[in-house]
């Protein structure tokens, strides 16, 4: 965490010398939003664990209902200066963060350096993919394997800049692959993201990420690029693009392993209260870098998926989603089958 220490040092050396405090806010404000996600999932082949899935993330339980996330959020902002901190409860906080805090969602500091400058330190959402916990804010109900097995937050230093209305430039030095503590002898991780805007309907996002990650008692190089297209072509055809590559240096021979992951997803809004999305996914981990089978076998799956939502409000959405995997070998149903087919309901509030 020494790193963390010095970025939020930093932060408030920042904020009491910034030059343009006094034309930014002079009020403390506080905002509060909370979000609840329950769901049901089921799949045709169970396997022989509690786990739908070991490479799935949210969403966990199989054949049971429960809540996936249950969040509370408040924002204090005064001049300058602001405050971010998140509780949560789910078993989305149980797959995905350390035992010690994981009723911790996000907890930063941010300092406004400009209008278009600013400054975070602590636990932060992650800078990589479109899609993110609450899944009610996702075209489809599951998130895809491309974003189930990227960081679903970073804890260090991030400096973001607004150039202008179209380009947008983000850095950050982390402690690591979703990694909330790091040994003090390491050195920070370096993240990138790029942000072009050609129009309001149209979006495109390079972010990078490179650094050391543990993998049993060694430290091996990994680099990774996410690229995605967020196009609205109407008010009632959406469209996302991702495609993600990842390099890990080998810690047992020379050279890297790759693992790759492009995905399609179109949404249509079918009324004000009805929609459907189809997603078409692809994964391929050959050397088990990120995603790991009981037999070792190379993961190589494909993914369709239907989704249909109805929404009773802005604050509430049922959505039911069907999804078909197909692997090359037995990675499925907790490495018994090569074909699977699950089911998916959930009821989401947020205010």
């Amino acid at each position: 965490m020494k790193h963390l220490f010095l970025g939020i040092f930093f932060s408030s050396n920042i904020f009491l010398f910034s030059q343009e405090k006094d034309s930014l806010n002079s009020k403390i404000s506080l905002d509060f939003s909370g979000y609840v996600d329950a769901y049901y999932n089921t799949a045709t082949h169970a396997g022989n664990e509690t786990k739908i899935e070991p490479f799935l993330y949210n969403h966990t339980t199989k054949s049971n209902a429960k809540i996936n996330l249950a969040l509370l959020k408040t924002q204090l902002t005064y001049r300058n200066f602001y405050a971010k901190i998140a509780i949560q409860t789910g078993t989305y906080a149980k797959t995905n963060y350390p035992k010690a805090q994981q009723w911790l969602n996000e907890a930063s500091i941010g300092v406004t350096l400009s209008t278009k400058s600013s400054i975070e330190v602590g636990i932060l959402p992650s800078y990589i993919g479109f899609e993110t916990a609450t899944s009610a804010t996702n075209l489809t109900a599951s998130r895809s394997l491309l974003a189930e097995n990227s960081p679903y937050y970073m804890t260090g230093v991030k400096f973001n800049h607004q150039f202008n209305e179209k380009w947008f430039l983000a850095i950050m030095l982390s402690n690591g692959w979703q990694t909330i503590s790091s040994s003090v002898n390491k050195l920070p991780n370096f993240g990138s993201q790029v942000q072009f805007k050609p129009s309001k309907n149209t979006l495109y996002n390079w972010s990078t990420f490179i650094g050391d990650i543990q993998v049993n008692e060694n430290y091996v190089t990994r680099i990774f690029s996410n690229f995605y297209l967020d196009k609205t072509w109407n008010d009632s055809f959406k469209t996302q693009i991702g495609f993600d590559i990842g390099w890990q240096k080998r810690y047992a021979s020379s050279g890297f392993a790759t693992w790759l992951s492009p995905v399609v997803i179109n949404q249509y809004q079918v009324t004000s209260k009805w929609a459907v999305a189809h997603r078409l996914e692809y994964y391929q981990d050959r050397e088990n870098v990120l995603i790991q089978s009981i037999l070792l076998v190379p993961f190589k799956t494909i993914g369709n998926s239907i989704n249909v939502d109805y929404s009773f409000s802005k604050k509430i959405k049922l959505r039911t989603e069907g999804k078909w995997y197909h692997a090359t070998e037995n990675v499925l149903a907790n490495s018994t089958k090569k074909n699977n087919l699950y089911w998916l309901t959930t009821l989401s509030y947020s205010f």
